[in-house]
């Protein structure tokens, strides 16, 4: 379960980053440019904490 609470966190955290690179563009703290570039890597991250998520829920699921 501790590895549950710890991925919902890291999906927290990757939401807020969301929020904070919205937040830049807004404010022109960040080009266009460069949020579409940043935001790339988010959805990336975001796929791959998805993938994550998954192999564990499998993995709890057939360890029941």
């Amino acid at each position: 379960m501790t590895e549950n609470r710890t991925i919902s966190r890291g999906r927290g955290s990757l939401e807020e980053t969301k929020y904070h690179l919205l937040l830049a563009r807004d404010l022109h703290y960040l080009s266009e440019a460069d949020y579409n570039k940043l935001l790339d890597g988010y959805n990336a991250a975001g796929k791959m904490l998805n993938g994550l998520i998954n192999k564990v829920r499998k993995e709890v699921q057939g360890s029941s």
